[in-house]
């Protein structure tokens, strides 16, 4: 039971919230969520005039476009949508859903547990999750393992309303540093598994509060990811990344100054060229831009201007690598003032990362 749920959470914390939802609600890259929340009403299910077909055909289609937005990787397991479709419509129709959800949150249902527990789809390999587990583990972006806790949880949320916690990486790796900011009591650990860390979400966060509150963590865990392009749009995108690479680039010039590189001249023999590019590379780690140590950077020698240079080595920088760049930049005061000062951020973007600043 909920005995010990803090149903006041802290004025700080609250108008951090709503900070997160206005900047989300004014962002038109955020517009999906939206989008979403039409699909589940144009693709309502009602026990009387929906069969078992319509109804899984109905979820899958839902599950698809979360599992894009979101990218859940379930598309990834082959057979995987569906058979999780079929799942969730053995809970019944939305209604049904929704009142199952309710008494999951405030006293357990084993229904959903059992949906979040399951393991859905096959690897190309053909050897089932279930029967595969060392295999699967390695799997490049699949947090959840084989099974599917972040796509049902953000499923569960939009079917109820927006009234079910969601559970993905973004909430995982960021939720303690938050609630610690804000001083509030909670449990969070590595050790909890995926339920537990959801019966943990719902004991601190109040049930009207869960969609404010996702807003928080995505909006902080996407800032501090460098995730630029969901805070933007493409014009103002290109010109941040513009104004990063000129602070790189005067980065670069002092460091190029301090220790004797002449930025302007790639050397033509090959060890020399070598030696130029793996100084470059250790210059641009230091910034926090880590290129590929085996990846040659450059194919030709010759004269070349520093922007040029600055251009080839971001084009050389695997996406990952831009993100960890970007988001070491958003946390510099002076990248942020300028962000402001020129316009490219508005005043609650303003705000909300000179907090993201505060959090430790």
């Amino acid at each position: 039971m909920r005995e010990d749920v803090e149903k006041v959470l802290p004025e700080e914390i609250i108008e951090k919230m709503n900070l997160a939802k206005t900047i989300l609600e004014s962002d038109e890259n955020l517009g999906s969520r939206s989008l979403i929340d039409n699909l589940f009403a144009m693709t309502s299910i009602k026990a009387d005039s929906d069969t078992e077909a319509t109804r899984i055909d109905k979820i899958q289609m839902r599950l698809s476009v979360i599992d894009s937005f979101y990218s859940t990787n379930m598309g990834r397991r082959l057979y995987g949508l569906k058979e999780l479709a079929e799942k969730i419509s053995e809970l019944g129709d939305d209604e049904k859903l929704r009142e199952k959800l309710n008494l999951y949150i405030n006293q357990g249902d084993s229904d959903i547990s059992g949906v979040f527990t399951k393991k859905y789809g096959i690897f190309k390999h053909g050897i089932p999750s279930a029967d595969n587990l060392a295999i699967e583990s390695n799997v490049e972006n699949d947090d959840e393992g084989f099974k599917a806790i972040s796509l049902i949880s953000k499923y569960f949320y939009f079917v109820s309303n927006h009234n079910f916690p969601i559970y993905d990486s973004l909430v995982r790796n960021n939720i303690k540093k938050v609630l610690n900011h804000f001083h509030i009591k909670n449990h969070f650990t590595g050790k909890l598994i995926e339920e537990e860390f959801i019966r943990e979400l719902v004991r601190v966060c109040d049930k009207d509060k869960f969609a404010e509150f996702d807003n928080l963590l995505w909006l902080y865990g996407k800032i501090q990811r460098g995730s630029l392009s969901f805070l933007a749009d493409k014009k103002i995108y290109i010109n941040i990344m513009e104004l990063l690479r000129k602070r790189f680039l005067d980065n670069l010039s002092k460091y190029a100054d301090e220790n004797g590189i002449d930025l302007e001249v790639i050397p033509k023999e090959d060890s020399l060229k070598a030696e130029f590019t793996e100084s470059l590379k250790n210059a641009a780690k230091s910034f926090k831009l880590t290129l590929d140590k085996d990846k040659k950077i450059f194919k030709n020698d010759g004269e070349i201007t520093k922007e040029k240079l600055v251009e080839t080595i971001f084009k050389n920088a695997t996406s990952d690598n831009l993100d960890i760049f970007v988001a070491s930049q958003l946390k510099d005061d002076e990248i942020i003032e300028q962000l402001k000062k020129k316009q490219f951020i508005s005043d609650d973007l303003y705000t909300f990362l000179k907090f993201c600043r505060e959090v430790k």
